[in-house]
């Protein structure tokens, strides 16, 4: 875990704080990836949305937005650099995201 001081307006800072000793090396990785998960779930979201089944329009989308928002309330909340927290996090969320394409694939081969 880093320590981390709020120093907010801090144009060096990467997010609104700063380390004492400087950034560590793996902040801007952990945004990165809290970044591109976001995006993966959102994609996943507008495909759902634009599936059918029956005639009656699968809406999952809502439910994966709010699942992402959830992710990303809970990666800011690792911004302190709990890595492991957050790791632990992207693996099961990058689950549900693969049971959401699988059902995606079996309702496009029905």
């Amino acid at each position: 875990m880093h320590d981390l001081t709020d120093v907010s307006g801090d144009p060096k800072a990467s997010i609104p704080g700063q380390w004492p000793g400087g950034e560590p090396d793996d902040v801007r990785d952990m945004a990165r990836r809290r970044g591109d998960l976001a995006q993966r779930a959102d994609d996943l979201a507008a495909r759902l949305e634009a599936e059918l089944y029956d005639g009656i329009e699968v809406d999952l989308g809502l439910a994966v937005r709010e699942a992402a928002e959830a992710n990303r309330a809970f990666a800011a909340a690792c911004r302190n650099g709990d890595e492991e927290e957050f790791d632990r996090a992207l693996r099961e969320t990058s689950r549900t995201i693969a049971r959401c394409v699988d059902l995606v694939e079996a309702l496009d081969s029905k």
